[in-house]
């Protein structure tokens, strides 16, 4: 070979640095995921758009879930984690995608653009179990945000119903725990109405006879929404020195009825209608079917 075809060292450094150049470019490998040292959270490409302001209303076997979207951008939708134990300290992990979400699909969000609230029903859910529920946006490349607050809800039974005053109907009592009307004296009976010296009262069917079951009250509030009940239990714990085995009632007010099995309702006196023999509450309910626990 000739001295002008020999490739000079000049020639074969530039060719290798091309090749490297080259292959930094074309990944033959998958990207790993960087995460913050001082918060262990993995990097996001849109820090700032995420869920905010989760809250969770329950039902009977359903739970409706609430959140804000913090700022704005290109997205593809939500994804909504219903599990039950906490996922706070998997979504700290790079790998959190493959927690699955409730939604098989990912959910586009709601068709409501004048509420500032995005909504997602759930159906199918287990009475009686702790669900801890948490929201987490998807970005078009399948990448997801830092996940919403986590909120604790747990299903149960909800209703209304109307008592008439003790013995003078068939409809003077009601079981919260089979969710059926009853005799003020039957077994299974929770609570009962009357009407005394110009007020109303519910009580317990234990002051009709000792034989019957025992629950116990605690006034909350005279009046407020649901939202603000919730609340305002979730931050007022009731102390013992306010249950009591009656208490005096009006429309609008709220109270809690621990009931012989120590499940807790909520009841919300939404009217009372006609006088004497002919007068009527009516009531709506919330039930937690865990014991000791005030989840609405």
């Amino acid at each position: 070979m000739s001295d002008c075809a020999r490739p000079t060292r000049q020639a074969i450094r530039f060719g290798i640095i091309t090749v490297l150049v080259l292959a930094s470019g074309f990944g033959c490998g998958p990207t790993k995921t960087s995460v913050k040292p001082e918060t262990g959270l993995p990097t996001i490409a849109h820090p700032d758009i995420l869920p905010v302001d989760l809250n969770v209303t329950a039902g009977n076997g359903t739970m409706t879930i609430r959140w804000k979207l913090q700022e704005t951008g290109v997205i593809s939708g939500y994804n909504i984690f219903i599990a039950r134990e906490s996922l706070a300290s998997d979504f700290r992990q790079p790998n959190a995608a493959v927690v699955a979400p409730h939604n098989t699909t990912v959910y586009p969000g709601d068709t409501n653009p004048e509420d500032e609230f995005i909504e997602y029903v759930a159906d199918g859910l287990d009475n009686g179990v702790k669900y801890y529920v948490s929201v987490r946006v998807v970005f078009p490349d399948q990448s997801m945000s830092r996940p919403s607050n986590e909120v604790v809800a747990v299903c149960g039974p909800r209703g209304e119903f109307s008592l008439s005053p003790r013995y003078k109907s068939d409809a003077d009592g009601y079981s919260l725990v089979t969710g059926r009307q009853v005799r003020a004296d039957g077994s299974d009976n929770d609570l009962y109405f009357f009407s005394k010296d110009g007020a109303d009262y519910l009580a317990s069917p234990d002051r009709l006879n000792s034989y019957l079951r025992k629950s116990t009250f605690a006034v909350i509030s005279k009046d407020g929404t649901f939202e603000e009940i919730r609340r305002k239990i979730a931050t007022d714990k009731v102390g013992s020195e306010r249950w009591i085995d009656k208490a005096t009632v009006k429309p609008g007010s709220w109270l809690l009825v621990r009931t012989a099995e120590d499940y807790t309702a909520l009841i919300h006196v939404t009217g009372t209608t006609g006088e004497g023999d002919a007068r009527y509450v009516t009531l709506w309910y919330a039930i937690c079917p865990l014991v000791g626990e005030t989840f609405f």
